[in-house]
């Protein structure tokens, strides 16, 4: 399953952006081997909170920065997937029936949307869209 958010490649590899700025993005690095500031020439920033390394880089710098959005079916109704959980559950919300939602387990209101996590296997029709940004 495709994780949904946004995405920032640099040199050729693609980061979870986890902060969004006006021109920048804030990319948290999983395995650093090396030092930052070589590894990522152009940083405009570096830092790290509870040990794990953060950098920001200009939105000039990145080969390329996408949004990903993930919809789905699930059990005939249209869903989206919020992320994929460490147990593997799926977090999705639904924008419909408040019969269907309480029917099926899910948390929420009718304004607002209703939230769950589900097995991948309960979910069909899975459609992944990429949008540049930059």
């Amino acid at each position: 399953m495709r994780k949904p958010g946004y995405f920032a490649t640099f040199r050729g590899t693609d980061y979870e952006v986890h902060i969004l700025g006006r021109t920048w993005v804030e990319i948290r690095p999983d395995a650093v081997k090396g030092d930052l500031r070589r590894d990522f020439p152009g940083a405009i920033e570096y830092g790290s909170d509870d040990g794990r390394p953060w950098l920001r880089l200009p939105e000039d710098a990145l080969d390329r920065y996408y949004s990903v959005r993930v919809n789905a079916t699930w059990y005939g109704e249209p869903v989206w997937v919020e992320g994929i959980g460490d147990d593997g559950l799926i977090g999705i919300g639904y924008l419909g029936s408040s019969d269907f939602a309480r029917t099926h387990g899910l948390r929420g209101q009718e304004r607002e949307g209703f939230f769950g996590e589900v097995p991948e296997a309960e979910l069909s029709e899975i459609r992944v869209t990429e949008k540049d940004l930059l």
